[in-house]
């Protein structure tokens, strides 16, 4: 990935969490701040063709399925509400192929959000004393999506904003999350190479751990 693509990943994430910091519950109310790092798969849907065909038979790019890494920060606004903010990283491949074959070429995708929680339905398990909570939670929000990596050299239109939805399992520390990052990008727009303009899902299945960073 380029320094400046780079430079442009990294300030989107922090104007997100700055955003997520502005808005903050007060002290009375953060009682329960988290840290929720996760490790998953990320599951991308669709590819890209160009617009003109240059001799090469149409060049179809894929984002390639890889291991992703995440960290989202969950700050309590309400008894079943929350503001969360996330970070994901993943070294996702591009599969560029045309008439002669199908290269993979170096890449990575960033994540970046901030989303609502809602906790829709607590389950109860165990004695009063030894008692197990199964939450089911459901998420919305805005981020950016940013394709890096020798796949995306030279090329425009690699930052995209993204509308999230997501759901959640919680059992005790663990989450079991399933996340849909909706993005809409038309690559090289206005040039001979440019790609269709499509929505692409790109989709993260992760287990989390719940760590207590702040409150009482």
């Amino acid at each position: 990935m380029r320094e400046g693509q780079l430079r442009n990943s990294v300030l989107a994430a922090a104007m997100l969490a700055a955003t997520a910091a502005l808005v903050l519950p007060s002290p009375a109310v953060a009682q329960k701040v988290e840290l929720i790092p996760a490790l998953g798969f990320y599951l991308p849907v669709g590819g890209w063709t160009e617009v003109e065909d240059g001799g090469t038979g149409l060049p179809l790019r894929r984002q390639l399925s890889a291991l992703v890494f995440s960290a989202r920060f969950s700050f309590p606004l309400a008894k079943k509400l929350d503001l969360q903010a996330n970070l994901a990283v993943t070294p996702s491949q591009v599969a560029q192929s045309t008439n002669t074959g199908t290269t993979d070429l170096d890449g990575g995708v960033y994540l970046a959000d901030v989303r609502a929680a809602y906790r829709l339905v607590t389950f109860k398990d165990g004695p009063t004393y030894d008692q197990a909570h199964w939450d089911l939670i459901t998420s919305a929000g805005f981020g950016v999506v940013h394709r890096g990596g020798r796949a995306w050299e030279n090329m425009s239109g690699v930052t995209r904003p993204v509308v999230l939805f997501a759901s959640e399992l919680g059992v005790g520390l663990f989450r079991l999350t399933a996340e849909d990052f909706i993005s809409w990008g038309q690559y090289n727009a206005g040039r001979p190479n440019a790609t269709r303009p499509r929505v692409h899902h790109d989709f993260i299945f992760s287990l989390g751990i719940s760590l207590k960073v702040g409150g009482r």
